[in-house]
Order: structure tokens, then sequence, then C-alpha cells
């Protein structure tokens, strides 16, 4: 069987969580003797050791929203690119894809048709009052994506080919089937919840090679922009470390906040508030092996689909203080593996901090949760799930 994965984020120009889905996906099937092809955007000399695994890399311009261009700007070498690999079945990672009418006009859309969301917004700008000030912060950002999405509807509507799709959460599927513009349509097709996958084994390594944890230590770790609650976190981190001058706050990443990030950690020096440290954006390998050494991480953002950060650092045996939402509630509440507080409300988000660093019980919690949760998103698992919608479709 042949699989195509359609996503413009894959190694080495990973920005986010739907790169590393991709990268973990693709390995696995390869294990699984499955031939994938990857068309990712951006342009690399990057070599995968794989032989089963084939890249290709499509030049796209430096404009936002990067995924919008990305389809706009190649969907003729896409389409040539699937008519020549003639995959079993092409996945996409965008609900954007006017590659395919462009296949479908010439009479060789042969494949099956998977589509993967990775979350659904929308819905939660009416039902969570936190997510309504989420589009105000990026508005140039916010405003283009919203006129492409309507500009998309006229240009293509990718579902009329889809044949299945997946969502990477329950929440998420939830408020797709049942708030989403295009919830009809998307009840006429196969829905199905597949979590991302991860090695679990390699971070059960690294957790048993961490033997000591920095105690009273506070980790960060995301792109950079309004709605991961950067700004909420150093606010609350400011009146905890009154509390308490021995914790520190270590933030990882990059991303349009960053100058201001820095200036704001600049100007709480001036202050007299230290132990505040910006290590800017690390490597895969080096994040969670930093993850593995603090004591807490915290996770303030206001909007996830299924975020891996937050697994990751379960099995790496650190446990999460996240902003309370659903996919907190899906990912954190459900599965033990931390708290949950609405970080928006900073002095009781500083005191969720100083607590956590003091509760012993919680690291007890996380250990019970352990094995279900190397179940649900070990990538030989998810793999099979895959495997198994891919031959129901072919």
């Amino acid at each position: 069987m042949k699989v195509m994965l359609i996503t413009f984020e894959y190694p080495p120009n990973i920005s986010g969580g739907i790169g590393s889905f991709n990268y973990e996906l693709a390995k696995g099937l390869s294990r699984n003797n499955i031939d994938v092809t990857i068309v990712a955007g951006g342009s690399s000399d990057f070599i995968l050791k794989d032989r089963r695994i084939k890249v290709y890399f499509l030049k796209t311009p430096m404009l936002k929203p990067r995924e919008f261009y990305f389809q706009i700007y190649n969907a003729k070498r896409i389409a040539d690119i699937v008519e020549k690999e003639k995959p079993n079945v092409i996945q996409l990672n965008s609900s954007f894809n006017p590659f395919l009418k462009i296949l479908k006009r010439r009479g060789s859309l042969n494949s099956a048709i998977v589509q993967v969301f990775h979350g659904s917004p929308g819905p939660f700008s009416r039902l969570y009052e936190d997510l309504r000030n989420l589009f105000m912060y990026d508005v140039i950002w916010t405003l283009a994506l919203h006129i492409h999405a309507h500009l998309g509807k006229y240009i293509v509507d990718s579902l009329e080919y889809v044949d299945a799709v997946v969502h990477v959460a329950k929440h998420v599927m939830y408020y797709n089937l049942k708030y989403s513009e295009v919830s009809e349509k998307l009840r006429e097709k196969i829905n199905v919840v597949i979590h991302p996958g991860i090695e679990t084994d390699y971070l059960e390594q690294l957790r048993r090679d961490t033997s000591l944890k920095r105690l009273k230590s506070l980790i960060f770790g995301a792109r950079l922009v309004p709605y991961k609650g950067v700004k909420y976190l150093l606010e609350a981190f400011k009146l905890a470390w009154k509390e308490d001058k021995e914790i520190s706050l270590h933030i990882c990443g990059d991303g349009p906040l960053r100058l201001q990030v820095l200036r704001v950690i600049k100007s709480m020096q001036h202050q007299g508030v230290f132990n505040i440290y910006y290590h800017g954006k690390l490597d895969r390998e080096a994040f969670l092996k930093a993850v593995a050494r603090s004591h807490v991480l915290v996770h303030p953002s206001l909007y996830e689909g299924a975020s891996l950060t937050l697994i990751e650092s379960s099995l790496l045996g650190t446990p999460v203080l996240a902003h309370k939402a659903p996919y907190s509630e899906e990912f954190v509440e459900k599965l033990n593996i931390g708290v949950t507080v609405n970080t928006r409300d900073v002095e009781k988000f500083a005191s969720a901090m100083i607590s956590m660093l003091y509760e012993e019980e919680l690291m007890h919690k996380i250990a019970r949760s352990l094995k279900r949760i190397r179940k649900l998103f070990n990538i030989n698992e998810v793999v099979r799930k895959y495997m198994e919608l891919y031959r129901r479709l072919v």
C-alpha cells in the first residue's frame, strides 16, 4: 500500500504539532511496510534515511497563513506528484486543498481521501469566553485567515472528495460534528477519533535516564503567539515569585512575541523579579530533556486540539498545569496528569503554580496513569488504527 501525507510542516521545518504528528506517523507506517510519500512546504536538503519514505519539499511564498499559500501556490505541482506516485490513500492536514479539483478535472482522482482535523477553534469562540479574546490579538493574521477561508469555499470544497475524517481528539470531533459550518457534510462521512502518536519507549527511557529534577522549576514550551498565554504566564510568575523566591521559570520557543517577552523579562528584573530564563527555540530532543528535568510544565494555551507537549510531559514524569479548556479537560483532567485553572485569572494561576510545586501526590497520580497513556498514544497503536482505516477505504 502507498500512502501520501500532504502537510505544510515536516522536518526540519517544524514550528508546531502538525509537523511532529506527520513525522511520527510516517516513521510508524514505514515500519509496517507502508510506502509513504510526503509533500511538504519549504525548501530543504533534509535527507531521511528510510527507503520507504520519499519527501517532496515545495517552495512557498513567505506570506501568512503559510498553509493557505502552500496549497494555492503549489496546487498544480501537488496534483502532478499525485499522478506520478499513484498513492492508494491521500491524507490531508488542511481543509483547503485545491489540487483535488485539478485531479478531478483531469480524471485522475483515484485515491481514497482522508481528512485530518487537528482542531476546531471556531465553535469555541462562541462557547468559551477565553477564546473570544484569542481572535482579537493577532488581527492581521486572523483577518487573512478568515478571508482566505471564505475564498476557499468558492475555489474548492475539499469535503466533496473526502471519504473519511480523522479527528485528533474526542472534543474536536464533538464540536466539528455539532457546531462546525460543515457539520452536515461531515456527518455524511466516516468519522473516527485517532490521537497523535508518540515514541513512548523513547520517552520512557529518557524519564529513567533523568534521575534528578530541578526543584521548584517551571517550564513553558510553545510558539510565542498570543493565544499560547505567555502574557498571563509572566504576570502570574511575578506574583508567585514574590511568595517563593526559590522558584524559577524556563521559557522555550520563538515567534512574533519574542521581543515583547524579552522586554517584559528585562522589566521584571529591574523590578527585582529574577529566576526567569529565556532559552529560545530548542530542538525536540533538547526540549524533552529540559521537560524531564523540570518540576512542572506550565501550559496556559487558550486553545489546543491534541497537544503532544502535555502527553510527552506526563510520560517524562513531569506534571502539567494547563489552562482550563476542552483540550485540558480531555487530556489533563481525565488522564490525571496535572491541574487545570483559568490562567487568565493570574492570581489563581500564581496560586496554582505554588501549590503544584509542593504537591507530592501529583507524581503518584501520573505514575498510576502511565500505563493507560502509553497505550493511548503509543505510535504503534496509532499506526494500527490508521492502517485499519486505510484498509477499510481501499
